[in-house]
């Protein structure tokens, strides 16, 4: 199921492409809800599938983000925190290679897994030789979704695998 910029049904107030996606952008936290687009017109990044473990099946998405307060960064999210924390390690020069980082990650084959130590509405982790993606559900009803919480390069997380990205 493909999501296109035109007929998903969500609050956020816009939709970036990925020649939007610059330095001078990051710095409007006005913009922090904004959907981010994995290609021509589509701002979905994957399916998370039917599991047995009570998890909805909905679209994974990457939001502009947050990249947090304080010293731990509290509540940081998405394409800012992704490119600001862990940009230096994937050897991020523009913030715009979170999308493809993020792009090879979510892939035929990644398991799904799920970490019971986590928080409730974030236990879920997207694994591949890549690395790894720390989801969050978001959304109610019929625009229930994934956010991308992070992205990193490590490669294993403890937790037990409930599906896999087809």
């Amino acid at each position: 199921m493909i999501y296109h910029r035109y007929t998903i049904k969500m609050t956020q107030s816009s939709i970036l492409t990925l020649d939007q996606i610059t330095l001078n952008v990051m710095t409007h936290n006005r913009t922090k809800n904004a959907l981010i687009e994995s290609a021509s017109s589509v701002v979905s990044f994957g399916f998370f599938p039917e599991n047995n473990n009570g998890f909805p099946s909905a679209k994974i998405c990457l939001k502009l983000g947050f990249i947090g307060s304080g010293k731990g960064r509290a509540g940081a999210y998405g394409l800012r925190h992704i490119f600001e924390k862990h940009g230096g390690e994937l050897g991020m020069t523009c913030p715009s290679e979170v999308v493809s980082y993020v792009k090879s990650i979510i892939k035929p084959g990644s398991e799904i897994l799920v970490d019971y130590k986590k928080e409730p509405d974030r236990p879920l982790v997207i694994e591949s030789s890549t690395g790894l993606i720390v989801l969050a559900l978001a959304g109610v009803g019929e625009s229930k979704h994934y956010n991308i919480i992070s992205a990193y390069t490590r490669f294993s997380h403890p937790g037990t695998v409930i599906a896999t990205i087809t």
